[in-house]
């Protein structure tokens, strides 16, 4: 962080909207030789649409062969989402907005159109119903944008992504530990070797 940000970040009473601006583009800037170090999920993965009625589980956008529009659903990235709501009648439809960046550090919005549709029968009596995702639209937009259209604070994506960056820290974390034990490992097993070999020698 450079002192500007820090200094702003003392202050005690707070960020102004655009100072929160200019403090996610450092951020994004900070993320950017990240991006392409770790497995992204694609947008398609993101799982926004309610599942059938009366489960709190959510299905992927891409399960539903939604049209698409715009970068693609094939675009790897981070995503996020507020829940809108569920729909309650056959035919209903809402919008549902979503947020991210994509691997090359640009900021994404997402709009994921959805409506309600039977879904399958339980038993005789009972007509279960389940939401899709039928069409989305994935954009590159700038930050100031992307906040307005999908209602989320910059407070919020400032979490997410700090959010996402401990869980980076702690995939590099597991798989340096993993690495340490196998050469350590490999090392004992070639001292060894070199015993043999200088024996049979």
């Amino acid at each position: 962080m450079n002192t500007n940000i820090m200094s702003m970040l003392l202050r005690k009473e707070g960020l102004s909207f655009g100072e929160w601006l200019n403090f996610l583009e450092l951020v994004r800037k900070q993320l950017n030789p990240l991006m392409d170090k770790f497995t992204l999920d694609t947008f398609g993965d993101l799982a926004c649409v309610h599942s059938e009625e009366g489960s709190i589980q959510y299905h992927r956008i891409k399960e539903d062969e939604p049209v698409c529009v715009g970068i693609g659903l094939d675009t790897h990235g981070i995503a996020y989402f507020s829940d809108t709501g569920r729909l309650s009648r056959v035919g209903d439809t809402r919008d549902q907005f979503a947020w991210g960046l994509t691997k090359k550090s640009q900021w994404v919005l997402v709009r994921v159109s959805i409506e309600l549709v039977p879904s399958k029968m339980e038993d005789l009596t009972q007509e279960l119903t389940r939401e899709r995702a039928k069409g989305v639209c994935v954009d590159e937009v700038c930050l100031e944008d992307m906040l307005r259209s999908s209602n989320v604070s910059p407070h919020s994506v400032w979490r997410s992504v700090h959010l996402k960056v401990k869980e980076w820290e702690a995939r590099s974390s597991h798989r340096a530990r993993q690495v340490a034990e196998i050469a350590e490992g490999f090392k004992a097993i070639d001292n060894m070797l070199t015993g043999v070999a200088v024996a049979s020698a």
